[in-house]
């Protein structure tokens, strides 16, 4: 079995992403059906201080408002053969960008497990 491959690319914030970024934790993560630093909390399996379980209570994360860093998530993740190869093209093909303009943002829904993605709506930059 091949080993499996992560692979992102981090980017700065500008003020556009990181309001984008607090509107969507604040709206979406308080719909989810919980993560397992939620499991854990309930069941006891670990504890918290008082704000960090009010998190973990509203959006299934102790940390989710402090150390988000953006990134664009390429493969998440990969199992496929010759991970570290498929790795190492993916960086040099990248290697060149210094800036990546993005203009449109998609929300993209899944109506059942196991099925396709598909995009929803997509919001325009103005």
């Amino acid at each position: 079995m091949g080993s499996i491959l992560r692979f992102a690319m981090r980017y700065d914030p500008n003020i556009e992403l990181a309001m984008l970024h607090a509107l969507l934790v604040g709206c979406i993560n308080p719909l989810g059906q919980g993560t397992g630093y939620l499991r854990n909390f309930i069941t006891g399996a670990r504890t918290f201080d008082e704000a960090r379980s009010r998190k973990v209570r509203i959006f299934h994360s102790h940390t989710i408002l402090d150390h988000w860093a953006p990134h664009f998530t390429v493969l998440n993740p990969y199992s496929g053969p010759n991970a570290n190869g498929l790795a190492s093209a993916l960086a040099r093909l990248t290697e060149k960008f210094q800036e990546f303009t993005v203009d449109t943002v998609c929300l993209l829904v899944q109506e059942r497990d196991g099925a396709d993605w598909f995009i929803y709506r997509e919001f325009f930059r103005n």
